[in-house]
C-alpha cells in the first residue's frame, strides 16, 4: 500500500462518545496532539469502570492500532477537528468542512446508517483533505507532512487503493496535525494575488482564492481599500475610526 507512511501510536477512537473529555495526561507521547484529549478524541474512562491493562495512560483505554475503522469513527475526529479549528485557527474550519460535519448530526434521518461500515482509503483521503486544504491556506507544513506534501500521503495511487480499508492507527496518523502554537497570524500569503492577504479575506468572510472580491465596493470603498486602511468589509469610512496604538513606558 503506497499511499500512507505508518507511524503507528496507541490510543482509541470512540465513534460518536458521549463521555466528557479529560486533561491532557502527562505522560502524553510527543506523536498524540494535545487536542485528541481536549476535543473528546480519546475520551476519559468513567471512573466507575475498570482500568485496562496495560493501563496507559491511566484513565485512558488502550486500542489496537491494527484493528480496522469505521466510518462513525472518521465521522467523530473529524467532527472534533472542525471543533480545534474553530477554537484556534482564525476563521475556524471553513464552510465546506462545516457543512460536512452538519450533514452527520444524529437527528438528521439517516445521517448514521453506515456508521458501523469499513472505512477505505479513498473516503478518510476525502474527508481528511479538507482539512489540509484549510491549513494549507496558512501555509502549515507541520507533522505529520513531509517536506514539500501538500497531504500526508501519496498522490499515486491506483483506483484500487481507494478501495482498500483503512485501520485505526492509519486514521490516527492523518489526523495527527496539531495547530497549537502555530502563527497563523504571521503567514501573509495571497494566494488569489488581489493585494489582500488571505488571513485577512478569511477573517473577514472572503474567499482567498477569488480575486474578483478586491473590486467589490462596500460603501464608499472597494474591499482592497478596506483592507489598506485597516478596515473590515461591510464598515462605513465616514463613521469608522481606525483603532490607534497607544505605547506607555516607564
Amino acid at each position: 500500500m503506497n499511499f500512507l507512511r505508518f507511524h503507528l501510536v496507541a490510543g482509541l477512537f470512540v465513534a460518536l462518545s458521549v463521555l466528557h473529555a479529560g486533561p491532557v495526561p502527562p505522560n502524553k507521547p510527543a506523536a498524540y496532539p494535545a487536542w485528541w484529549f481536549k476535543q473528546n478524541v480519546i475520551p476519559l474512562l468513567p471512573a466507575a469502570d475498570d482500568k485496562p491493562s496495560p493501563s496507559w495512560p491511566g484513565d485512558y483505554p488502550v486500542a489496537d492500532d491494527y484493528a480496522a475503522a469505521n466510518i462513525g469513527q472518521l465521522k467523530h475526529i473529524a467532527t472534533q477537528a472542525a471543533a480545534e479549528f474553530a477554537a484556534a485557527v482564525p476563521g475556524g474550519a471553513g464552510t465546506t468542512i462545516e457543512i460536512l460535519v452538519n450533514s452527520w448530526n444524529p437527528q438528521i434521518q439517516n445521517s448514521a446508517r453506515d456508521d458501523y461500515a469499513a472505512l477505505n482509503q479513498g473516503q478518510l483521503k476525502y474527508v481528511a483533505g479538507l482539512f489540509y486544504d484549510r491549513l494549507a491556506v496558512f501555509g502549515f507544513a507541520g507533522a505529520p507532512l513531509q517536506p514539500g506534501q501538500r497531504y500526508p500521503w501519496t498522490e499515486s495511487e491506483t483506483d484500487d487503493d481507494a478501495y482498500s480499508l483503512v485501520n485505526l492507527g492509519q486514521l490516527k496518523y492523518v489526523f495527527g496535525f496539531s495547530v497549537v502554537g502555530y502563527n497563523f497570524d504571521s503567514y501573509s500569503a495571497d494566494s488569489d494575488f488581489d493585494g489582500m492577504p488571505d488571513g485577512w479575506e478569511l477573517e473577514h468572510g472572503l474567499n482567498p482564492f477569488d480575486a474578483s472580491d478586491a473590486a467589490v465596493v462596500v460603501g464608499n470603498l472597494s474591499n482592497l481599500a478596506l483592507y489598506q486602511n485597516s478596515l473590515g468589509p461591510g464598515a462605513d469610512p465616514s463613521t469608522t475610526t481606525p483603532t490607534g496604538l497607544i505605547v506607555y513606558s516607564p
